[in-house]
């Protein structure tokens, strides 16, 4: 039970509705980034960039490892080195867009492929 002393004020905000999704925004949940790597982990450094642009992504160590993941989940985007990326497309089962990265190119340009490639899909 509460005294008087320790009424508020001010009006309760938990009644009203803050962060979490816009208005606008598209319902569903983050587009699913399947991040491969070259033969190690995938670059923890990547990962942690496309979490915080709200992608959720998916590592896997090397192409062998992606085509295992694959069966279970199903990616919106594939981002993979060049080397990957055409063994990837190589394989007949692979029919997720697949973007590819290089270590010394931008992120800005990345990141519009990625866009591009999940909005062609849809």
């Amino acid at each position: 039970m509460s005294s008087n002393a320790e009424k508020r004020t001010q009006p309760d905000r938990r009644k009203a509705m803050r962060g979490g999704r816009r208005p606008n925004d598209q319902p569903g949940s983050a587009p699913l980034v399947l991040l491969v790597g070259d033969g190690h982990d995938a670059p923890p450094e990547s990962e942690r960039i496309l979490s915080e642009l709200s992608f959720a992504v998916a590592p896997a160590a090397d192409v062998a490892d992606a085509l295992r993941v694959l069966e279970s989940l199903q990616p919106d985007l594939i981002v993979a080195r060049s080397d990957e990326a055409a063994r990837l497309r190589a394989e007949a089962s692979v029919t997720v867009p697949i973007v590819e990265y290089q270590s010394a190119g931008g992120a800005g340009s990345l990141l519009e492929r990625m866009r591009g490639a999940i909005r062609n899909r849809r």
